[in-house]
């Protein structure tokens, strides 16, 4: 009977809109405030399960078709912050994204699956992570230090925070943390409790340990198990 339901919803646009609006008023009910207070906020098609929402005025959250959601916050600080998860067979669990200062945007292509994962895009910085990403539990990035680092010839701040970027169809293990300025290429894989400190270069790839060297090469990964 669900897998019959389902297959109702994906063939119908209008459908699918108003049952995960349905579902998503009686399971996430911070959205209502969202829509009261006009913010500009996008979710259409989608199925969330308590998942907590906060925008100042001005903000940006979009949250596309096809995208499942369960215990996950999304915060966006600042009138020009954004977070934009594009969907298409997105689903995340147990995750936070902090978007922040006016500028920062947490940029998340289709096809993207994760455990649990915390992303903050402080300072107006930005995090970009492309299509068909998957990520296990205990992940984490962010573009700050949250304290400064000061010279001590001037006084002048030493450690500013940097962009992320992470390429397409990347696949972290757990507890993989990914440091501020680090840009990872396409097709690469993370092993578990990996610290990414500087670029990853090499497609077709295993990185592993702290930080993440290359291990193996010529390689790729599927989702399913053969």
């Amino acid at each position: 009977m669900i897998s019959k339901i389902a297959a109702i919803l994906k063939s119908s646009h209008t459908l699918l809109i108003l049952a995960s609006f349905c579902h998503n008023m009686l399971f996430s009910p911070s959205l209502i405030t969202c829509y009261l207070k006009k913010n500009r906020i996008t979710i259409k098609g989608t199925f969330l399960r308590g998942v907590k929402i906060k925008a100042s005025r001005g903000a940006i959250i979009h949250i596309g078709e096809k995208t499942i959601m369960r215990n996950c916050s999304l915060t966006a600080e600042g009138a020009n912050s954004r977070i934009f998860i594009e969907g298409g067979g997105t689903n995340i669990k147990n995750s936070t994204f902090v978007a922040d200062q006016e500028s920062g945007v947490i940029s998340i292509a289709h096809g993207f699956t994760s455990e649990g994962c915390h992303l903050k895009a402080h300072e107006g910085k930005v995090i970009t992570v492309g299509h068909d990403c998957m990520f296990s539990s205990d992940i984490y990035a962010s573009t700050t230090d949250f304290h400064s680092i000061l010279s001590m010839e001037d006084d002048s701040r030493i450690n500013p925070a940097k962009d992320i970027i992470i390429g397409n169809h990347v696949w972290f293990g757990r507890n993989v943390s990914v440091m501020k300025g680090v840009t990872i290429c396409d097709d690469v894989i993370v092993g578990m409790n990996s610290t990414v400190s500087k670029p990853l270069t090499q497609p077709h790839s295993v990185y592993a340990g702290t930080p993440a060297c290359r291990i193996k090469t010529r390689v790729s990964w599927i989702r399913k198990m053969i």
